[in-house]
């Protein structure tokens, strides 16, 4: 890779739509341009990278971009070096050198072959960050290029954060997003309950219930919650595995109990008044673990049933009917509501 960092009077030179800085102003600029120079010399590439780019800033000649594609590539930011060397090329025009073209036209090259695209549409307003490095206005010119893997693209107006967006980049494909500053206004909720009080007004007797109904058919707008059965069939399967649980320790403890007694008895006689306790708290412990055996295994089985019916319920469920209907009669008056839930 060529050193291409040019010495500051040919920077100096008039550009179309440049205006030439003057007095002390280019004092400034020279000294700023040193710096970042020596920086660069240093091979401290980012920092002498930011230096050019504070150069564009108080006076943008076309000249700063190469300087800040050359110190981008070096530290392998083909990304920004990309982006860096586009812009010098579509600024700079025919006032650009042979020698200086081609190798913003090598870079360009070798750059698209590792990096992607960012496709990135929204209002003027929306500044675009991406990890933390801002990378200009929405619209864009051109695609954005981005080193591949995972970003973290957020639109800021006014310094408030409006929207962030995660991408995944992949080399040589191009990743489309979209930011809007602006919320749009939402249409007004009919007003169901006052459709069913002016439709009760006119009524005058019990068949007029009969002959009028309001019906509102619509979807959330927001995310739905987790369905009843799905919660209730998590529980009850949860208390059935530790129902389980509990019978086979109490099994043990029954076949503990049996064992012994087992040992004190035999098929000839009959066990000695001694251990009737012992028979007893084997009985009891084998009715328990019969109990809770069969007990555990009907709420696990309940409530997996439970858990799959609701998550195809909600699954399936797109928009919740709801019908009302007035009530209207000389010693009554209320409404009836029907829908499918």
């Amino acid at each position: 890779m060529a050193v291409a960092i040019a010495p500051f009077g040919a920077m100096a030179q008039e550009g179309e739509g440049q205006s030439e800085p003057v007095g002390e102003h280019v004092n400034e600029l020279k000294v700023l341009y040193d710096h970042g120079v020596a920086l660069y010399q240093l091979e401290k590439y980012a920092e002498a990278a930011l230096v050019f780019r504070e150069l564009v800033a108080q006076s943008p000649r076309f000249q700063f971009y190469f300087n800040i594609g050359e110190c981008e590539y070096l530290r392998k930011r083909y990304d920004l070096a990309l982006e860096a060397f586009e812009t010098y090329l579509d600024t700079g025009g025919d006032k650009i050198s042979d020698e200086d073209r081609a190798h913003a036209e090598e870079v360009i090259r070798e750059s698209a072959a590792i990096t992607g695209r960012l496709d990135v549409t929204g209002e003027d307003s929306c500044e675009i960050w991406v990890d933390g490095e801002f990378r200009g206005k929405a619209p864009f010119p051109r695609l954005m290029p981005l080193m591949p893997g995972e970003h973290t693209v957020v639109c800021m107006n006014n310094s408030e954060q409006i929207e962030e967006k995660q991408v995944s980049v992949v080399e040589g494909e191009t990743v489309e997003i979209a930011f809007c500053v602006s919320n749009e206004v939402k249409p007004a909720e009919p007003d169901v309950a006052a459709n069913i009080d002016s439709r009760a007004a006119t009524g005058t007797d019990e068949s007029a219930s009969t002959g009028s109904a309001a019906e509102h058919v619509g979807s959330p707008s927001v995310k739905r919650k987790k369905s009843p059965l799905i919660t209730t069939g998590l529980v009850l399967a949860g208390i059935g595995s530790a129902t389980l649980v509990a019978s086979l320790i109490t099994g043990n403890f029954a076949l503990s109990k049996s064992d012994r007694l087992a040992q004190n008895c035999d098929n000839e006689k009959l066990c000695e008044d001694s251990n009737k306790d012992l028979y007893e708290d084997a009985d009891t412990l084998t009715k328990t673990t019969n109990i809770l055996l069969a007990t555990g295994a009907a709420l696990t089985v309940t409530g997996v049933v439970m858990a799959i019916m609701g998550r195809k319920k909600q699954e399936s469920r797109e928009k919740i009917a709801v019908k009302t209907t007035p009530l209207i009669g000389k010693k009554m008056q209320g409404i009836v509501i029907q829908g499918g839930f």
